[in-house]
């Protein structure tokens, strides 16, 4: 029979219980509907709306837009929604709608990573909001906010 000592068995039931704590966190620390990523809850919305109307639905349960801000986030994003709905486009939180070429994540994430198109940017008949997932390229699109896509929401985890 193993013997502890008062302070080696707090020690050991602290750690047991990081452990439990931390195969928690493998199921991702998110509220029911929503997946975790890299820091953060992520949620796919598959009905289809405006841009703006997107972001306030995302506002409306606690996040914004996703904002695609690394490199390791983009694959994910573009996982989680054909996990629900193939490859059709979606939202994201990028727009220059209050700026033209100044594009901001609507989440104020500072923009430090694109995945663009060929080309794209390119205005095209007051494109001011951003799609993913779009033609062979699989990268973004800019493209009429008033379109009607599906979007993915994203939120900082709750505390």
């Amino acid at each position: 029979m193993t013997s502890y000592t008062l302070p080696k068995f707090l020690c050991v039931v602290i750690l047991t219980s990081m452990t439990w704590v931390k195969s928690e966190m493998c199921q991702g620390p998110c509220y029911d509907g929503w997946v975790y990523n890299n820091h953060r809850c992520f949620r796919y919305i598959s009905e289809k709306k405006s841009w703006i109307d997107a972001e306030v639905n995302c506002v409306s349960i606690g996040g914004n837009l996703a904002s695609d801000c690394c490199e390791e986030d983009s694959p994910f994003i573009k996982e989680l929604q054909k996990a629900e709905k193939g490859e059709e486009p979606f939202w994201i939180g990028l727009t220059d709608c209050h700026k033209e070429n100044i594009w901001i994540w609507s989440d104020g994430t500072h923009v430090r990573y694109t995945h663009c198109n060929d080309g794209e940017p390119n205005n095209l008949g007051e494109e001011h909001c951003v799609h993913t997932i779009w033609g062979d390229a699989g990268g973004w699109n800019d493209i009429q906010c008033e379109r009607l896509y599906p979007s993915v929401c994203a939120m900082e985890i709750p505390h």
